[in-house]
């Protein structure tokens, strides 16, 4: 049996960390959703771990309609209200001001004829693919 080849980071007993490591870091994804999705837990995750995201990765999935970034954008005061009241994601009133401002700004590119893939490209020369792509 072949063993895996792991970074440093990614040699943990947190089979969720595992598994991003595994399935998805290093690997090029420019799905505008997923792209979203990465964008709202990197901003979460300032000032804390990666694991602390990854662990309640699930949670943010629910509470942001699985990212579905036009729906992020029609949120509501009430919403807000909610999600600073749920304990299984980041309470942090500007991070989630952050996340429904750039679901706001997605669907105003998108408005325009372009998208977060399209803005990435034009600023990345070229991608860094650190796993094979599969």
């Amino acid at each position: 049996m072949t063993q895996r080849m792991r970074c440093d980071w990614g040699k943990t007993p947190n089979e969720t960390y595992q598994t991003y490591h595994d399935q998805e870091w290093g690997k090029l994804n420019l799905n505008n959703q997923y792209l979203y999705e990465m964008l709202v837990l990197e901003s979460f995750q300032s000032g804390l771990s990666w694991e602390t995201i990854l662990n309640k990765r699930e949670n943010f999935r629910q509470d942001f309609i699985d990212f579905d970034y036009h729906k992020v954008a029609k949120f509501t005061d009430k919403d807000f209200a909610t999600l600073m009241q749920d304990k299984g994601i980041i309470r942090n009133r500007r991070k989630i001001e952050a996340a429904i401002n750039n679901a706001q700004a997605l669907v105003k590119l998108e408005e325009e004829g372009s998208s977060f893939k399209d803005f990435l490209l034009q600023h990345i020369s070229q991608p860094i693919i650190n796993h094979p792509q599969t």
